[in-house]
């Protein structure tokens, strides 16, 4: 919008400048005057037009913008109007005075100079009057941080002085309201009070050179005739903020409490860092100015000290900040009595300020003065100009202050702030020519590393992950110049993996190895520095591996947290999703080949291999032994194995002799034998990661062989079997990872894929009578997945003719499937009962028996229609019996819930691709009724919702289920499933108005319905019911049904205005999917409104269509007058508003996070048509509830004492108290117009009481009750209309 504005400036402007030449010429006598040349067409004439009208239209758009930011306004409307504000202010640059530069008079100008003084007038200078200065100021001090921020910018573009604050007087009193704010302990608060203070300063010590004090009273001074020095302005203004920050200090020193209650020293910190940034330290290089920057250097190490006395005194064992124990002295004997009364200090409602525990008011105004103090101290530190002003031994002290923080704070955003700012200390440092201060950062991580390394540390040194150590560190490494060698990491980072694997010791000495393996976690972790730090990757990963067999349990924490890091670094970011046969595979974006991985680090292969073999080595002799241990470096090696990928070949470069050797010396199928080994571990967990390690150490061309390998001590031709039950699983295990990955690689081809199937089905058929027999349902359950798995890949792949007529003659593959069928029946799961893994098989065998007797799912929906030549009955023949009795079967009472859970999943997922039985469809329903889980409960109805829109029309399945479903979303505790009801209905409902709908809605079924969805519209409601609640609202379709001419009756007109309620709420929502899902539904059911359509366009659509259909029943009439004139108030309900009208509040406080919804827009859309169409009657008796409303208001305001004082333009303002008032003005100027033109009494009434609520409310609120149209003829609401936002 920015370019646009231009353009529209650059065309504008080159008018205005041939008027202004001619009117020039013409006042000069060069050229004859317009007046002379009548018979002459002006060759200016359309272009002036043009000009006239794109100036007028963007003062129309300034006066639109204007009133966009009123009091309430949501975030985004409020954001863009400022933000296109500021387009119009920066783009369309005034010139100076058409007569002044001219020399003339403004009498002598003639018409080509005036036209060109109005052209190159800006449109935004009606906007710079007092009333669009306070609302500007009302966003300055918003809650929302670029709100300020923009609005902070528009306003530096105002003239000085700002409008509304020309005297001293006027400027001291608007100076206290923002001290109050900055002494505010919330930050929004305090932030919004320094950005006030900073512009004031900037317009009036500055621009006017007036002089302000605001310790330790507010005081401002005019210059003298004579004027400031220009020079002295910027010390003038640092002074003033030393005073400032020196009182909250000696305030603090005699009372903490009182001024922690006033954030302690944050307030005055915060408005130091924004006053610094308005002076220019290189023209302002005097010594006063070096003076002042001194003493607040001087200030900040005293209020430091300060702080950090309060926040350093609980330890590393868990004290909480209810539990701080203050040791100032005098503190207890000072405080008030309110104050030291510990049963009301330590109560969350506690003294009268009502804003929190003391031990919360004092920690939190401590941690944010710290912070604010390092922020202050890298901002003068860092900055060039600044930090030449500082002696040698400032920036010392500075660096040394900000380094005890980091070893003081325990609050991460403290030690974030504090990093922040010592970086950039040491930044400037590193950047000087002085040798003496280019040493410093070296010398402080030096010390750092000593700091670390100190003996004798006890339990209070071993902090959580060890504090702000590593911030420190981290403070000195990313200051160092980009793009050079960072000597000091390539200085610290062997020393600290040197210690980090030094032999383990007592306590004492194993507290510095914790340091320095956080800190090492922190290095690896940073994105800086990831190209450096590669180099260090595999001796750090050595380290952290080998201190997972530390004795001492925070080594190996700290070990496990920095292992962690590393492997994130070396392998990727784990963003795989769970390897699930039905769900796919999606690829990470940085995944790493295992063949890349061991050539980018090859002193792994071997460390990690004989790790593995000793690893593999203990477990074999403990196993002899019975002795249950799992070595400590076996988890971390085999998490980092399973993190990589195959390779597509085995030979990355083959062809290539030294490759080739290189590529055999590093091999990843020497790890094969140990993982094998692993695999057949006692416990399950190694099992299970030794499958995952084994999956990218085979080559795709080797999976076959493997899988035949693995699963040939499985076979039944073994009796008895030759392996035990952990080695059978593991085995499973291992070849159920090998077919998933041959399943989702790229490099497979079909001669390969049918390999892998002929293995896999000849292993597993062999082996299917020792995993159905054995009584360890988790072989069964990895045998079905097994299988399962061998089917995708056969429907997958095996897509080409021969590959086709090969499997069907297969014989072993057709047998594995119907081993499959037959070891998921539903009798087994006795069996299974409480063995191990009984879960885990009820789920495995639950799912293949569904999708097998559905015949849809992805792996045998072909054998359906032949795509492996045969037919479902030719595959199973009479073995797998009657598929209705089957899914009853697997969906009965007497299974165990997680295989009906399961069989109902498997039955939603594809029982809507076919018809089912109406015995299947009875068992449900009745089955409904006595089910108690709710996990089964839910998916049992997420399966009648998926049959909903095929029942048909001769059955009465529809209603039979409605009735069901209604009851348990009525009923039922569990709100998952009460939203999973909801949804239900919905099908059901538009299943029902499809067969019959004007049965359906006379009948009164679907009330409770509707009720439903508008309790579940409600804001406060949770954000997966008020999901449910559009998403049955869009799938019902009944907005579609009730329509103008099917409407006919009062009921169904209540019907059809309650949902077209709940879809103004639902468009108002706060989630994004939910008003996107609430758009599209109305647009549909909206014939005016376009597919896509922006959420305000198609409110206004909702509107006109309700007016439209439905404003000849009474309950539409009524909805319509209630949104118009808003909420009715009593006088004690307002006084209460106004006195809620404030920055108090509650130390954390939750702020509205609904920053869409906007109340005052629907009742303008509302009060328009009421405004177009409402009889005489209605709109006598809104206007009276009105006026009563408007009456109380100008009571409460009235006798309200500091109603100007209260905010920024007055307490009226404030969107707390702007919102009622603008919303019953609208509804009486809607109501105005339609009581009749005889009705004189409420008319004069009306105005009267405009009249007499005029001085009391802000301009913006005057515009909606204007008594004439000249009253703002010159003014930016000329042009605002009340309904001002349609």
């Amino acid at each position: 919008m920015s370019k646009f504005f231009t353009r529209t400036w650059t065309c504008v402007n080159n008018v205005a400048q041939k008027c202004r030449r001619r009117g020039d010429a013409t006042r000069r006598g060069k050229v004859p005057p317009k007046s002379a040349r009548a018979g002459d067409e002006d060759p200016l004439a359309r272009d002036i037009a043009r000009a006239k009208q794109c100036h007028e239209w963007v003062s129309e758009l300034v006066s639109t913008l204007v009133m966009s930011i009123y009091p309430g306004a949501p975030f985004e409307r409020r954001c863009t109007a400022l933000d296109l504000l500021n387009g119009v202010a920066e783009s369309w640059m005034s010139a100076d005075g058409v007569a002044d530069s001219a020399g003339i008079d403004e009498t002598d100008l003639n018409d080509d100079l005036r036209i060109a003084r109005d052209l190159l007038t800006s449109p935004y200078v009606m906007c710079t009057n007092k009333a669009c200065t306070d609302m500007l100021l009302g966003a300055l001090v918003d809650s929302w941080e670029k709100l300020r921020v923009t609005a902070f910018a528009l306003l530096r573009r105002h003239p000085s002085p700002l409008a509304g604050l020309e005297t001293p007087a006027l400027l001291e009193a608007r100076l206290t309201w923002a001290m109050d704010l900055l002494h505010s302990p919330r930050l929004r608060e305090s932030d919004a009070g320094a950005l006030l203070i900073r512009l004031l300063i900037r317009k009036y010590a500055y621009d006017m050179r007036w002089d302000i004090q605001l310790s330790p009273t507010i005081k401002v001074t005019p210059p003298k005739a004579d004027g400031t020095p220009r020079a002295d302005v910027g010390a003038h203004v640092l002074e003033s903020m030393c005073d400032l920050l020196a009182h909250d200090i000696a305030l603090a020193e005699a009372d903490v409490m009182k001024a922690c209650r006033q954030s302690l020293a944050h307030g005055a910190i915060l408005l130091t860092r924004y006053a610094i940034q308005e002076i220019n330290f290189v023209a302002e290089k005097t010594d006063a100015l070096k003076a002042a920057l001194s003493r607040m250097m001087a200030l900040m190490t005293r209020a430091t000290e300060l702080a950090l006395g309060f926040i350093s005194q609980p330890d590393a064992l868990g004290a909480t900040a209810e539990e701080v124990k203050f040791e100032s002295g005098g503190f207890d004997d000072d405080m008030d009595d309110d104050v030291a009364d510990d049963d009301t200090m330590d109560d969350d409602t506690t003294d009268g300020c009502d804003l929190a525990p003391r031990a919360q008011i004092i920690t939190t105004a401590c941690w944010l003065t710290v912070k604010e103090i390092s922020l202050l101290t890298g901002e003068v530190t860092g900055a060039t100009a600044t930090a030449d002003m500082l002696s040698l031994d400032a920036l010392k002290s500075a660096g040394e202050r900000l380094f005890n923080v980091l070893f003081t704070v325990k609050h991460t955003g403290a030690m974030e702030k504090t990093r922040i700012g010592t970086t950039a200390l040491c930044a400037r440092l590193m950047r000087s020519n002085d040798a003496a201060l280019n040493m410093l950062p070296q010398q402080w991580l030096d010390e750092l590393v000593t700091q670390l390394r100190r003996p004798g540390q006890g339990v209070r040194d071993r902090v959580r992950r060890s504090a702000g150590l590593p911030y420190a560190f981290m403070s000195i490494l990313l200051a160092e110049p980009r793009g050079q060698t960072r000597t000091a990491l390539e200085r610290v980072l062997p020393q600290l993996l040197d210690v980090a694997a030094a032999p383990d010791g007592s306590e004492s000495e194993n507290i510095p190895r914790v340091h320095a393996f956080n800190v090492i976690r922190v290095i690896f972790a940073d994105r800086d520095l990831s190209v450096e730090t590669t180099a260090h990757a595999a001796r750090g990963l050595e380290v952290c591996i080998r201190a997972f067999s530390s004795p001492a349990w925070e080594t190996r924490n700290a070990a496990t947290l920095a292992f962690a890091s590393l492997l994130t670094k070396v392998c990727g970011c784990m963003n795989i999703s769970p390897r699930r046969i039905r769900d796919g595979y999606v690829s990470s974006r940085r995944e790493v080949s295992v063949v890349e991985f061991f050539q980018r680090f090859p002193s792994l292969h071997a460390y990690l291999l004989e790790e593995l073999a000793t690893a593999t080595s203990m477990m074999t002799a403990e196993s002899s032994l019975s002795v249950s241990s799992v070595h400590p470096s076996l988890y971390p090696t085999l998490a980092l194995l399973s993190r990589l990928t195959p390779s597509s070949s085995s030979c990355d470069n083959e062809g290539n002799d030294a490759h080739a050797a290189i590529n055999v010396k590093l091999s990843p199928s020497a790890f094969i034998p140990c993982v094998l080994t692993c695999a057949s571990a006692k416990y399950l967990a190694v099992r299970a990661a030794a499958a995952r390690a084994l999956r990218p150490l085979v080559p795709p061309t080797e999976v076959a062989a493997h899988i035949a390998s693995v699963l040939s001590p499985l076979s039944d031709a073994h009796e008895p079997p030759r392996i035990g039950c952990n080695t059978a699983h593991g085995a499973l295990l291992c070849v159920h990872e090998l077919l998933i990955e041959a399943c989702c690689s790229s490099s497979s081809s079909s001669a390969m894929m049918w390999d892998v199937v002929r293995a896999a089905s000849n292993g597993l058929t062999a082996c299917a009578k020792t995993a159905a027999t054995v009584r360890v349902p988790l072989i069964s359950a990895a045998w079905l997945r097994c299988a399962e798995a061998t089917a995708l890949i056969a429907n997958t792949f095996l897509v080409n003719t021969d590959a086709r007529d090969a499997l069907g003659d297969d014989g072993t593959f057709h047998e594995l499937v119907l081993m499959m069928w037959q070891c998921s029946a539903p009798v087994l799961s006795a069996h299974a009962e409480h063995h191990p893994g009984a879960s885990e098989w009820n789920k495995a065998a639950a799912g293949i028996r569904v999708r097998i007797a559905l015949s849809c799912d992805s792996a045998y929906r072909e054998y359906r229609y032949g795509r492996l030549c045969k037919t479902h009955d030719e595959w199973f023949g009479d073995d797998i019996g009657d598929v209705t009795e089957a899914i009853i079967d697997a969906l009965g009472a007497n299974t165990p819930y997680e295989y009906r859970a399961q069989a109902y999943k498997a039955l939603f997922h594809g029982g809507d691709h076919l018809p089912m039985a109406d015995e299947t469809k009875d068992f449900v329903r009745n089955a409904l009724r006595r089910e108690e889980r709710h996990s089964v409960i839910r998916r049992a109805i997420r399966v009648v919702t998926e049959w909903a829109l095929g029942m048909s029309e001769g059955g009465d399945h529809h209603l039979l289920f409605w009735r069901v479903v209604l009851d348990i979303t009525v009923n039922n505790i569990n709100e998952r499933v009460r939203s999973e009801g909801m949804c239900c209905l919905a099908r059901l409902c538009a299943a029902q108005l499809r067969i019959d709908a004007v049965e359906t809605v006379s009948s009164g079924r679907l009330n409770g319905f509707v009720h439903m969805i508008l309790d579940g519209c409600d804001p406060s409601a949770s954000s997966e019911k008020r999901k449910a609640a559009v998403q049955a609202l869009s799938s019902s379709k009944l907005l579609d049904f009730v329509q103008g001419d099917r409407v006919e009756d009062e009921a169904t007109g209540t019907l059809a205005v309650d949902l077209w309620r709940c879809m103004l709420m639902l468009i108002e929502d706060e989630d994004v999917d939910i008003r996107e899902i609430a758009s599209q539904t109305a647009s549909s059911a909206i014939e005016s409104v376009r597919s896509g359509a922006q959420s305000e366009e198609v409110l206004r659509a909702i509107f006109q269509h309700v007016h439209t259909n439905f404003a000849q029943f009474e309950v539409a009439m009524a909805f319509m007058v209630d949104l118009a004139k808003g909420l009715s108030y009593t006088r004690s309900q307002f006084d209460h508003i106004l006195a809620r009208s404030t920055n108090i509040r509650r130390l954390f406080d939750k702020e509205a996070d609904n920053a869409h919804a906007e109340p005052l827009f629907l009742a303008q859309l509302a009060a328009k048509q009421m405004h177009a169409s409402c009889d005489a009657k209605t709109a006598q008796c809104a206007l009276d509830e009105v006026m009563e409303t408007l009456t109380n208001m100008k009571d409460a305001l009235e006798a309200f004492a500091n109603r100007d004082s209260r905010w920024v333009g007055g307490v009226t303002a404030h969107e707390d108290c702007f919102v009622p008032i603008a919303n019953a003005l609208i509804g009486a100027w809607a109501f105005e117009a339609r009581i009749g033109n005889d009705d004189n009494e409420r008319r004069e009434r009306l105005q009267a009481l405009y009249t007499a609520l005029s001085p009391f409310v802000a301009p913006a609120l005057r515009v909606l009750m204007r008594v004439g149209d000249d009253v703002f003829a010159d003014d930016v609401f000329a042009s605002v209309s009340p309904c001002f936002l349609v």
